[in-house]
């Protein structure tokens, strides 16, 4: 077995995300550090069974690395702390739980198909952090994941049934002249987008498709106040949805899919007000819709009216069917791509911290 030097500690991480605040562009992961070192002084022992036993409970040793996060905001929560001795080898084993909050910008151009890469930076100012070394398949349960081959492990916790973890890596930098290191915890995750396609966007697309009955109004203030309706009817559901969607200055997939459907009703007028500005309108008995009459091959007010109503109609349909069944696969960005931003990004960051 190999043995650690004074200034190694061996760690592996186990992740979960409690919170995601799209607008304050926060989130809340719980963290999870295990990890073992070489004792550097003598440790007083704190045994909680009778007897030698080779994992025994131990008080906080006067030396333990010191974690925080590089991108945290507010002060961090420490939730649980132990520490054992193997009477074997002397090495100290730990487990430290903390919930930081972490900024970080997202990018919700594609949402409700969007993905991101949290980006997890735990710092260590006291010590050198290598990956964790199987010990002869011997540790306390207590710092124990589910393979014991694992060195990183993430779960969703009460977020899984908004996203999807996809991806979950760790990568580990060290600094042997200022004696620090940091490790890059990146966690791949998709939103689940049928909530807001079925209660949200499927909703959005019957009140649009209701434009398909105005044909069967009169060409009087009837038809214009059916349509202002729907109109009205937009944009107050844009408002109520407000607390649901993230709040960007930008345009999101969501938000076109809600401007084009405006725009359908907004030609809805131009066509009604082109009609009964260039043709004579048929007005039945007490305002009711009046036959259409003419000679043969001529086009009538109600023949330009049901073909621009089924027209319209039509290129609704076919919006919504991509937006809803080809999205996912269409408007989802690729984790290359995302990716390569990072890089991007990071490469700024470099370039302003050295000018």
């Amino acid at each position: 077995m190999k043995m650690t030097s004074s200034s190694e500690v061996y760690i592996r991480v186990k992740l979960g995300i409690i919170e995601i605040d799209d607008v304050a562009q926060q989130y809340r992961p719980s963290v999870d550090v295990f990890f073992y070192f070489k004792a550097k002084d003598n440790v007083e022992h704190q045994s909680l069974s009778v007897g030698k036993i080779r994992f025994e409970n131990i008080r906080k040793p006067s030396w333990v690395p010191h974690f925080k996060f590089e991108n945290g905001v507010d002060k961090m929560v420490v939730t649980d702390e132990s520490y054992w001795i193997d009477n074997d080898t002397g090495l100290i084993f730990g487990r430290k739980n903390m919930i930081p909050s972490l900024q970080q910008r997202f990018d919700h151009s594609a949402f409700p198909f969007d993905r991101h890469i949290l980006d997890i930076r735990l710092h260590s100012s006291n010590c050198l952090l290598q990956r964790w070394e199987n010990i002869d398949r011997h540790c306390p349960i207590e710092v124990q994941l589910n393979d014991e081959k694992w060195q990183i492990q993430g779960e969703l916790n009460a977020l899984a049934d908004s996203w999807k973890l996809k991806n979950i890596t760790m990568t580990i930098s060290d600094n042997k002249d200022n004696l620090f290191s940091i490790a890059n915890l990146c966690i791949s995750i998709e939103r689940r987008s049928e909530y807001y396609l079925l209660s949200i966007g499927f909703v959005l697309f019957l009140i649009n498709l209701l434009q398909a009955c105005i044909f069967l109004y009169p060409y009087n203030e009837a038809r214009f106040s059916f349509a202002m309706q729907l109109v009205l009817t937009t944009v107050v559901f844009k408002f109520v949805i407000q607390s649901t969607v993230p709040k960007t200055c930008y345009m999101m997939n969501f938000d076109r899919y809600m401007v084009f459907g405006m725009l359908v009703l907004t030609m809805r007028f131009v066509v009604d007000t082109y009609l009964q500005a260039t043709f004579e309108l048929p007005v039945g008995d007490e305002g009711y819709r009046g036959k259409c009459y003419a000679s043969t091959g001529r086009i009538t007010v109600c023949d330009l009216d049901l073909w621009s109503t089924g027209i319209l109609a039509a290129v609704w349909i076919v919006v919504s069917f991509f937006f809803f069944f080809l999205g996912p696969i269409f408007l989802r960005p690729s984790w290359k791509s995302m990716s390569s931003e990072k890089k991007k990004k990071r490469l700024r960051k470099k370039i302003i911290g050295k000018a």
